[in-house]
């Protein structure tokens, strides 16, 4: 079995032109049919499986999904083409063959700059019309990427790329089947101005792709499973603050229980006990009515809703104060250049036009003087940071949240995905050659760039799960529930 096995191998400095010249096709392919593109479209697919059924979970309409594959599909593998290929510019001018997503050489960042912006862009439209947060979307799809890494990282086993630090052909034996380790060569171009006839030679590397598909679909299901549910799991429990209203692992009488108002009825195991119905609720059933599914009473939506509405009203009120300012600014001008023009046609003397061009120069300084100050007053107060710099949505969260359970928030899985794939490819980065590295033949600039980023998915964390809650919700949106 292994002579066969290395009979499909090529030794360590066999000449690469001379063991393809015995292989019946190049491994690239399978059959007909390219294995790489193969691989991306059943990442692509099990990212759509996925985030159909988080939709679904959350009641959200998958019209706009289904949309956004003609947007958010298209960009993004455009993006990891051109940004994964981009380098090859320098000896290869044929810029169209950037757009070769099918080739080797694809960059997920690329495709997450890209698609991910584009999608952003599309949800937050939506998202306006249907009061769904982007957050709720983003948490959704972007933790469905890692399965399609996971996925899509096999491809780049057939086209030998992905690979870690040299290593020898019998390590690779001990742990991997044959069919992982007859893929596992490596052509070494042994100068970086060889010619495309000159003959590269292989060596083995380590499966740095399996590494990261394996990371991958462990973050998938840590971030899905762990992540998502880290309040239900660490919280102080409701069972506990209200053991009657909350019968977790126990029975109780139905008329004990308190009834409120829910986005759905509540479903509670139910038996009969010496003719008296009993009910029972689960965990996660338990969590739902305690915080996922609980409703706002009817005063406390109108109060909250009369609350946005004054703050629209306040906030067209002064756009309307600005503009009138700005009226009587222009029209005092006017009156200004009116009587000037006037007054110019009596004057015969270069000295009197000086004087009252002088007099005039005066005159508009006043008037800015005068107006200025309150416009520019009334533009910082209505400026884009202004207003998100004073929203405050403490009032409505506490209400929804009035017993302060420890809740992950809409926006943190997505947060927690950029975080842990900068410290996975963080990690994985210090296996690779430097001329595989994102910023070649730079180390430390390398680590310092994952660092940044990492740096950056640490402060989404914080602004998904500490700051948005208390400063940017509104009434009647879909967040982490509905509010």
């Amino acid at each position: 079995m292994i002579t066969n096995l290395l009979a499909n191998i090529p030794a360590p400095g066999t000449p690469i032109d001379d063991f393809l010249k015995n292989q019946a096709q190049n491994d690239r392919f399978w059959g007909w049919m390219p294995i790489y593109p193969l691989f991306i479209f059943a990442g692509v697919i099990a990212v759509l499986i996925a985030s159909i059924i988080k939709f679904r979970m959350r009641n959200i309409p998958l019209q706009e999904l289904g949309m956004s594959i003609f947007i958010i599909i298209p960009t993004g593998l455009v993006g990891a083409s051109v940004l994964g290929k981009f380098d090859l510019l320098y000896n290869n001018w044929r810029v169209w063959e950037l757009l070769f997503f099918w080739q080797p050489g694809m960059s997920i960042f690329g495709g997450l700059i890209f698609g991910g912006a584009c999608g952003f862009a599309w949800f937050y439209k939506k998202g306006q019309h249907y009061r769904i947060s982007t957050w709720v979307y983003a948490d959704c799809i972007i933790p469905n990427v890692f399965l399609g890494q996971a996925i899509g990282r096999w491809g780049n086993l057939f086209n030998h790329e992905i690979m870690g630090r040299e290593t020898s052909l019998k390590s690779l034996l001990k742990w991997l089947p044959d069919w992982i380790v007859s893929k596992l060569w490596y052509p070494i171009n042994p100068s970086p101005d060889a010619l495309p006839t000159d003959q590269w030679y292989v060596i083995y590397r380590e499966p740095l792709f399996l590494y990261e598909s394996i990371g991958c679909f462990a973050l998938f299901i840590l971030t899905t499973f762990f992540i998502a549910n880290l309040g239900r799991f660490f919280s102080k429990k409701p069972w506990k603050i209200y053991p009657k209203d909350y019968p977790y692992n126990k029975w109780v009488n139905q008329d004990n229980i308190e009834i409120s108002d829910y986005q759905r009825p509540i479903r509670y195991r139910k038996k009969t006990k010496n003719g008296i119905e009993m009910l029972s609720i689960g965990f996660w059933e338990s969590w739902n009515k305690a915080y996922y599914l609980k409703m706002l009473d009817k005063d406390q939506i109108i109060y909250f809703t009369n609350k946005e509405i004054e703050i629209d009203k306040n906030f067209q009120s002064k756009v309307t104060q600005l503009e009138k300012i700005k009226s009587n600014k222009s029209l005092s001008l006017q009156t200004l250049n009116n009587s000037f023009a006037k007054q110019v046609k009596k004057i015969t003397t270069k000295d009197e036009k000086k004087a009252l061009k002088k007099s005039k120069k005066i005159e508009e300084k006043k008037i800015i003087k005068e107006y200025q100050p309150k416009i520019k007053s009334l533009k910082s107060e209505l400026s884009w940071f202004s207003r998100c710099w004073k929203a405050d949505s403490r009032e409505l969260y506490q209400a929804n949240n009035p017993n302060n359970y420890f809740i992950v928030h809409c926006g943190t899985q997505t947060g927690f995905y950029l975080f842990s794939y900068m410290v996975l490819r963080w990690v994985l980065e210090t296996r690779r050659t430097d001329v595989e590295l994102v910023i070649k033949h730079y180390f430390v600039a390398d680590m310092l760039l994952f660092a940044l980023f990492a740096l950056f998915a640490l402060f989404f964390i914080v602004f998904a799960q500490v700051i948005s809650p208390k400063k940017y919700r509104k009434i009647d949106w879909l967040y982490e529930k509905s509010y």
